[in-house]
């Protein structure tokens, strides 16, 4: 399995921005933060395009949200998957807009082995772009976010890419915590960070996707 340190962060504030990374395992990046909270889904079978799980300790609600309709087929630990078995697309934020997170862990299971395409935002606005990521369809593939300079995650976005699906997506693991300068752009009010709409990203981390995939492609031609 390959993981990709951030190679493209795209500025869409003025504001300085944190430094984001994706590394391999559960615990492949610094620990930061206060601790590492198990997300939880309530009720298994629901289904809908935004689900809401809680933390374990804190209940800080995280919604999952998605261009299709997705299922929750496994209580306690977060587990969730498309009603039609592939779930392509997934971004996952603190419902509470002053939240942010230091660490991000999950694990996916691919419908076949190949690629998954990651990013993050951070506090400030700035999209993180971790490319193309191979995930297996057998075992585990656990990756970690963290920040190198105890920043913020705001939100973080997962796709499959060219023919792979997500069969499922669980054991996500934050740790959530208060935005300096309550929330917004972070930073002790440093920041003026432009919100960017779920839909929109979802949309646009499938161009990176794709485009990730034509390069790939025109370097093996």
């Amino acid at each position: 399995m390959r993981a990709a340190v951030a190679v493209l962060a795209i500025a869409v504030s003025g504001a300085a921005n944190a430094t984001l990374t994706l590394c391999n395992g559960p615990d492949g990046c610094t620990i930061q933060g206060d601790g590492i909270e198990n997300v939880l889904f309530p009720n298994v079978g629901d289904t809908g395009l935004v689900l809401t799980g809680s933390t374990n300790q804190t209940g800080t609600l995280i919604d999952f949200t998605s261009t299709e309709q997705m299922v929750i087929t496994g209580g306690g630990q977060a587990k969730l998957e498309a009603v039609d078995g592939s779930l392509s697309n997934v971004v996952i934020d603190a419902q509470d807009d002053t939240i942010g997170f230091t660490h991000f862990v999950f694990n996916v299971h691919a419908d076949v082995t190949g690629e998954i395409a990651v990013s993050a935002i951070d506090n400030f606005g700035t999209l993180f772009d971790f490319g193309l990521n191979e995930a297996s369809e057998n075992g585990q593939n656990y990756f970690t976010i963290g920040s190198l300079d105890d920043q913020f995650i705001k939100s973080v976005s997962i796709s499959g890419s060219g023919i792979t699906g997500i069969d499922e997506l669980q054991q996500v693991r934050v740790d959530p915590a208060t935005l300096p300068g309550g929330g917004g752009g972070g930073g002790g009010g440093q920041g003026n960070e432009v919100p960017i709409p779920a839909a929109a990203w979802l949309f646009g981390s499938g161009l990176l996707g794709i485009a990730g995939v034509s390069r790939k492609r025109r370097a093996n031609g």
